[in-house]
């Protein structure tokens, strides 16, 4: 504080205009301590401290045949699935794309705050988990990953995201549920009601950003099924039946099982961070899980 202004203070006051001084000038050379914020948590540890988790395959596996589920007991969880591949032509009857045997570990990362965590490349390889009762729950929620590589010159096809479903019966009634890319390129996701339909929840305009990488949920609370894109909810159904989950067949990733048992349907692109939870999330809890993918 300046000298001067000592001198035009009245002598009576001039005390207390000293000290207030003195100390204020001496805050002011002094560094303020302001608290650090604390990092966000990663991605994986939002997703394994959400309640009612039953499996989770992170996909980020670097060798081997097994695709570990980061719920359970080391080193391969409750639930591990088994890396496959096959190889089939296009069947544009069936609007099935080519299956070419692809499956790379250990490709980048779709998080882009957590590059330590890794991908799989599919282009006919795919994930087989063994049916489990826990994997087929009457309400439920799966998160997935993803991203596409194919262009419009490719064929219009389904490719397969998710897939836990079944035909039975005569009248080859659908159990089960699926999440996958339609032949208009937008994101679907299916329920069977054990009859020979199925309720479908589908993305509307726009379509599917081919190349890029989207956050996909899929929710169903015993009425609704939804259906969430980077968050947004995109589509919903209310089938008025109720839900018939699969009850024998294995769960596949990037693609479904055929009434033969055998792999159709093939994704093309990559997949990371595949999750189950036994009930419906909210939309808060689905928005807070994108916003840890991509802090």
């Amino acid at each position: 504080m300046s000298i001067w202004v000592y001198l035009a203070v009245p002598v009576s006051i001039l005390p207390i205009v000293l000290l207030f001084g003195f100390v204020g000038c001496g805050l002011s050379d002094e560094p303020v301590d302001r608290p650090e914020t604390p990092p966000p948590d990663p991605y994986h540890t939002v997703i394994e401290n959400t309640p009612d988790l039953v499996a989770y395959w992170p996909l980020g596996d670097s060798k081997g045949t097994t695709a570990r589920d980061a719920v359970g007991p080391a080193p391969d969880g409750s639930h591990p699935g088994t890396y496959k591949t096959w190889t089939a032509p296009a069947d544009p009857t069936f609007e099935a794309d080519a299956a070419n045997g692809v499956l790379t570990l250990g490709q980048p990362g779709l998080i882009p705050n957590d590059q330590s965590r890794q991908s799989i490349a599919v282009d006919g390889g795919y994930v087989e988990v063994p049916f489990a009762d826990v994997l087929n729950t009457t309400e439920f929620t799966v998160e997935v990953i993803v991203r596409t590589n194919w262009d419009d010159t490719a064929i219009a096809a389904y490719r397969l995201v998710l897939a836990s479903r079944e035909e039975v019966g005569v009248d080859v009634n659908i159990r089960g549920l699926t999440l996958f890319a339609n032949p208009t390129n937008n994101w679907e996701a299916r329920i069977g009601l054990d009859t020979p339909t199925a309720a479908a929840a589908v993305a509307g305009a726009p379509p599917i950003s081919l190349g890029t990488t989207d956050f996909l949920a899929v929710t169903y609370d015993g009425t609704t099924l939804a259906l969430y894109v980077n968050g947004d909810l995109r589509g919903s159904v209310e089938p008025g039946t109720a839900y018939g989950p699969n009850i024998s067949r294995p769960l596949y990733i990037a693609a479904r099982e055929d009434p033969a048992g055998m792999p159709t349907y093939p994704f093309k692109g990559q997949l990371q961070e595949v999750a189950y939870f036994a009930r419906a999330l909210t939309q808060d809890e689905i928005v807070a899980h994108l916003k840890a993918s991509r802090v």
